[in-house]
């Protein structure tokens, strides 16, 4: 049994028919002697074409989200005398790791919107340079895949049925589009792109037209059958799930902008028509009148040109962080000295406190004098850093993401059980901006969402936490000294909204040389918030007696919002008495848009 090993297989589930059920076996197979991990040079050379690749892609499209991955790998390049080949192997999987903090969406496990913008521009800068080269061009495809009336999933299933459905849909695609040179991204709330390399459009057309049924016949069953327990699934269990996609090949486009444009127009084109189809951009579709009035800019090279690539050069393009000054040493063997008696960092552990060991281990074989004069540990804390900060925001509107509003979550409701202190729990939804996406387009949707998450950060007070969760949806948390002053909050942020948004908008609708006509009222926000009071329990006995507080569950209390949300914006089948608990709404504004509404 020594020279065997059990491998375990997972069958291919169905493309169509019934929902895939996956079942496993185990097959048997003779274990390979000469079998040999790659060499140290191997490991090292491989890091240093990377290194290459991301410095011409540093060059061309100034995406200084590049930097922390070059520096980390110069590291390894440099130093590779002092590293075994079972070290290099764990830092590059650490790298992999912290590039994965910022680059992938934490609810579906796609890539995210910041990614698509980075690869769009490298897949266009390389189509660019193979042209010149004459390399032969086999295709490059770029979709948009949109949920159709996905706001009906949400509030008819609730927020679960809306997370499964995304997270089912991108599993779903992962299926069909399985080649290396495939890759997809969460572009918004319900929206996803892909970017589909080596592929002709009668090619793609087939596989797009593939994923679209797989949904329609797949998705609904597959979103039931992971609601939890406890969540009514009746009103779910009539609603079609399906995607509209609107897709378009490289041709003589200005800029990879109108690349993406021409896809979008291809999408409304399908809504246009009834949706649940797929449909190729062609020359005389109609484009978004944004897109069709301008010339469209290229905004790839915005940002610094990066010609010097030397540790020093690079380290001044990353934010400063409070530890980077001489002592920076002491701070790695303090948390050295801190995990004494502890295991190792394992590999599948935090990526962030692996760098800092690496980092750590090699200050004992090389003069710590010598990391200091090339900057070695600056370089290293900076790019955790910036990756930590990078991961924790989003990119669109610098707001904090899911991620963040996770860490201030448990916070929170620790601080609540421990202190009694009182929260309010406040989501917000913009008024019709499915309306302004297809109006104007996502170029025009984007800068209102940049907008308002300009106004939260003015407007909004120390005690108050704001974070985009979706498309168009913000979660806020906010401290409240007296439960009473809640209903003056949710005021506030509502005129805040009505008087400043609009404002911002045209401003920056002016700055980007940009004439929209929008409606007079066009930028308001429907909110609904719930006040979780803690009711104090006292715990132990004799001496151990504390007083501690019970709170109701995040997800409960989320739940309860976002039914108060639908309410307030007058979705059907919300007014039941018997799935709807007793509301307090705002005299602002009317039934379905620019008021709040507090769950009671």
């Amino acid at each position: 049994m020594d020279n065997v090993i059990l491998q375990r297989k997972k069958e291919r589930p169905l493309r169509f028919g019934r929902p895939p059920v996956l079942a496993e076996r185990y097959s048997v197979r003779a274990r390979s002697e000469d079998r040999k991990l790659p060499t140290k040079a191997n490991l090292v050379e491989n890091l240093r074409v990377r290194c290459v690749e991301l410095r011409e892609q540093l060059h061309d499209t100034r995406d200084v989200s590049l930097v922390p991955g070059i520096l980390m790998r110069q590291l390894i390049v440099e130093y590779a005398d002092y590293f075994e080949p079972s070290e290099i192997r764990e830092v590059i999987i650490y790298i992999g790791q912290l590039e994965k903090l910022a680059g992938v969406d934490p609810l579906t496990q796609a890539l995210n919107r910041n990614m698509f913008d980075r690869d769009l521009a490298r897949v266009w800068t390389q189509l660019d340079r193979e042209k010149h080269e004459r390399v032969e061009d086999k295709g490059t495809v770029i979709a948009i895949v949109d949920i159709d009336f996905f706001k009906r999933v949400n509030t008819r299933g609730g927020l679960p049925a809306g997370d499964i459905a995304l997270q089912e849909v991108v599993k779903l695609m992962k299926h069909v589009f399985r080649r290396a040179t495939d890759d997809m991204y969460r572009y918004g709330g319900e929206e996803f792109a892909l970017i589909l390399r080596n592929t002709n459009a009668e090619h793609a057309s087939l596989l797009l037209e593939n994923f679209r049924e797989l949904v329609q016949r797949n998705l609904a069953d597959r979103v039931l059958a992971r609601m939890p327990e406890g969540i009514e699934k009746t009103q779910l269990r009539n609603v079609p799930v399906t995607v509209s996609i609107g897709f378009a090949s490289r041709a003589d486009q200005k800029n990879p902008i109108l690349w993406f444009d021409q896809a979008d127009a291809a999408l409304y084109s399908v809504k246009r028509n009834g949706r649940n189809a797929v449909e190729r951009f062609v020359d005389g579709m109609e484009m978004n009148p944004q897109v069709a009035s301008q010339q469209r800019r290229d905004t790839r090279a915005q940002g610094p040109v990066i010609d010097d690539i030397s540790i020093q050069a690079l380290l001044q393009h990353l934010p400063s962080i409070p530890q980077d000054d001489p002592h920076i040493y002491a701070e790695y063997t303090r948390r050295q000295d801190e995990r004494q008696g502890q295991s190792a960092v394992l590999v599948h552990g935090d990526p962030r406190e692996g760098m800092r060991s690496v980092l750590l281990r090699l200050a004992q074989r090389v003069a710590p004098a010598e990391l200091f004069e090339k900057n070695t540990f600056q370089a290293i804390e900076r790019s955790i850093f910036y990756i930590d900060q990078f991961a924790h925001i989003d990119a669109l509107t610098l707001l904090p993401n899911t991620l963040a509003l996770e860490i201030e979550k448990k916070r929170v409701w620790s601080e609540m059980q421990r202190q009694g202190h009182t929260y309010g729990l406040i989501l917000m939804d913009i008024d019709f901006f499915k309306r302004i996406n297809d109006t104007h387009g996502h170029s025009v949707g984007d800068l209102v969402l940049r907008a308002f998450g300009r106004v939260f950060k003015k407007f909004l007070r120390r005690n108050e936490f704001a974070a985009r969760i979706g498309g168009e949806e913000f979660v806020v948390l906010v401290e409240l000294n007296q439960q009473h002053n809640f209903p003056y909050v949710l005021e506030r942020l509502r005129s805040v909204v009505e008087e400043e948004v609009m404002k911002v908008v045209m401003r920056m609708c002016a700055d980007q040389g940009l004439s929209v006509q929008f409606d007079r009222e066009a930028f308001t926000a429907t909110i609904a918030g719930i006040v979780l009071a803690p009711t104090p329990e006292i715990v132990g006995s004799g001496t151990a007696q504390r007083t501690m507080y019970q709170v109701m569950p995040f997800d409960k209390a989320k739940t309860s919002v976002a039914r108060a949300l639908n309410y307030g914006k007058g979705f059907p089948g919300t007014e039941d008495p018997a799935h709807v608990p007793g509301y307090q709404t705002s005299r602002s504004g009317s039934e379905g848009r620019n008021r709040w509404v507090i769950a009671t």
